[in-house]
């Protein structure tokens, strides 16, 4: 998105009055409230769109705008699904766990982050009633994210140790194994 301003039909003025604070908030919401129990791939109470790669939080917002009320600001933030979908999957750390040959035993937050900001695009512009845009979906893009799943190593992930083993400092390891396996 660092070069958004250069490509042709990227309205900046459109994307300052779509990506605010207020708005990111709400589809934020949106999503916690009312999307979470449908595509449950983030844990709220550890969440934070602070710490949270920007990917995720993108794909996340544009989840939430998806499916709130038709505001102008809902509706505008569709121009942005495509731009979002090449920003993820172009991603670094994307293209890096498509190598496979440096991925590491266990997968860290980044790579989890990537894959979850993938499936919610994925799940998005599958929703979208455009025949190009669920054909190139369907051949392009679910081939490379189930690649990257395969070669991240979330498919090996489980509990190193009981689940009533873990104790209070153990948290966020239990989070990060739970949002593997899931």
């Amino acid at each position: 998105l660092r070069n958004a301003t250069y490509l042709p039909g990227f309205d900046i003025s459109l994307a300052k009055s779509v990506f605010t604070v207020t708005n990111l908030e709400y589809f934020l919401g949106v999503y916690a409230y009312s999307i979470r129990s449908y595509h449950p791939i983030l844990h709220i109470p550890t969440f934070s769109y602070e710490q949270a790669s920007l990917p995720l939080f993108l794909a996340i917002i544009l989840l939430g705008a998806l499916y709130s009320p038709p505001m102008d600001h809902a509706v505008s933030a569709r121009l942005f699904f495509h731009i979002s979908e090449e920003y993820i999957f172009n991603h670094p750390t994307f293209r890096q766990l498509l190598l496979g040959s440096n991925t590491p035993k266990e997968p860290t937050i980044e790579t989890i982050e990537i894959l979850q900001a993938a499936l919610t695009i994925l799940v998005i512009q599958s929703s979208i009633n455009n025949q190009s845009t669920r054909r190139r979906i369907r051949v392009e893009k679910i081939p490379l994210f189930n690649a990257a799943v395969r070669l991240s190593g979330v498919l090996r992930m489980k509990h190193r140790i009981s689940m009533t083993d873990y104790t209070a400092k153990d948290w966020t390891l239990f989070v990060h194994y739970e949002s593997c396996i899931r």
